[in-house]
């Protein structure tokens, strides 16, 4: 009788009879295996990451949050609650907050902070390096856009600051106070997704308005090209100026002798309105029409996707009865009328690109009779 065969202990690993298979790539493989393994302790290590462990010591999901069931909603609706957070009025008719002294008096409240004559120029050295040895801080201006740069110079104020830094930044040119100053911002700082959905709502659904050329140029230069076409309302007033309402014009230090104004070199006013494609909004001074020049530069714009086009005539620039308080931020622009006529018209209608007609009088000639009939319509308020 033959032997029996030993029976075969399963607990040592049997050698493979196959011949051994090379990997074509082991670094591949190598590269592969150290991924999953580090999938894995990712994996260990957050697991617990979406439960919650309750006094029953039982493992139960976590409850949805704030974000997830805004995340639920349609689009549309999460557009309309953004809206609610992000969209106020035009800031020519935002009103003083009832705690701000401008709604009854007159009193300046723009704060004063270059105490140190940072760049005065070279006559106020000497007294800058006294206050700089005492040991007295530079001011910084409460008024700074907490969005701006930090103040990163411990020598100069926060406006020589601004003066001399190497990119410059827009800024208001008038702000008699910060009532009109606007609030919920940091919802674009949440996530991308808050960013990309609250931004479009932020600059598709604002008016923005401009005190004049210069800081509507500044603003466009600086704005990302992405938000730049769905910019879509926008206000130009022409509060101050100096030879046309059209030019822009940038600050210059030059030492003790003060600001020197002198016009920019790059694209004017009216060719970056043309870089705002959705633009269907737009509302300008009157004192745009008093100009030929300006006139003429206004009707080669050819803005066919503007739906409304108006010219608004603000108030004078001081009344005395202001002198107690307002009720708005800016009063002069609050209180403005538009504007109708032939002339106005006929300029509306070049500018949204439909087809001009022939002005009796010639351009400068309609130019000249506009101004006249501005000069005596004030003259009969003057009388009155």
């Amino acid at each position: 009788m033959a032997k029996r065969k030993p029976l075969r202990d399963f607990r040592k690993p049997v050698a493979s009879t196959k011949p051994q298979q090379l990997s074509p790539c082991p670094e591949h493989d190598q590269l592969i295996n150290k991924t999953k393994r580090r999938v894995r302790q990712a994996h260990e290590k957050h697991k617990y990451d979406n439960i919650n462990n309750n006094n029953n010591n039982s493992l139960w999901p976590t409850r949805p949050t704030l974000a997830d069931r805004l995340h639920a909603l349609p689009p549309e609706l999460r557009a309309q609650i953004f809206s609610k957070a992000l969209v106020q009025p035009c800031k020519w008719e935002i009103e003083h907050q009832d705690d701000c002294p401008l709604r009854n008096s007159s009193v300046n409240l723009t704060p004063y902070t270059c105490n140190r004559y940072c760049g005065g120029g070279a006559r106020h050295f000497a007294h800058w390096r006294r206050i700089t040895r005492a040991g007295v801080p530079a001011t910084v201006s409460p008024w700074s856009s907490k969005w701006a740069p930090g103040h990163t110079n411990p020598y100069l104020c926060s406006d020589c600051s601004e003066r001399f830094r190497a990119r410059p930044f827009p800024k208001a040119s008038s702000l008699p106070c910060l009532c009109a100053r606007r609030d919920g911002l940091e919802i674009l700082l949440v996530c991308k997704q808050w960013y990309a959905e609250a931004g479009r709502v932020f600059y598709t659904a604002n008016i923005f308005a401009f005190e004049n050329a210069s800081t509507f140029a500044a603003f466009v230069r600086t704005l990302n090209p992405k938000w730049r076409g769905v910019v879509s309302k926008v206000s130009i007033m022409a509060l101050s100026f100096e030879m046309r309402p059209d030019e822009v014009l940038a600050r210059t230090d030059v030492g003790h002798a003060g600001y020197l104004r002198q016009r920019q070199t790059g694209p004017s006013m009216w060719s970056l309105l043309r870089d705002l494609p959705s633009l269907s909004y737009l509302e300008l001074d009157h004192i745009f029409l008093s100009n030929a020049k300006v006139v003429r530069n206004m009707t080669k714009l050819g803005l066919r996707n503007l739906r409304c086009l108006r010219f608004s005539r603000r108030l004078q620039d001081w009344d005395p009865q202001w002198t107690s308080g307002t009720p708005t931020v800016w009063p002069h622009v609050a209180g403005r009328t538009l504007v109708s006529g032939g002339f106005v018209e006929e300029v509306a209608r070049t500018i949204k690109g439909q087809r001009q007609r022939r002005l009796k009088r010639g351009l400068e000639g309609a130019v000249r009779e506009y101004n006249e009939q501005l000069e005596e319509e004030t003259r009969k308020k003057g009388g009155e």
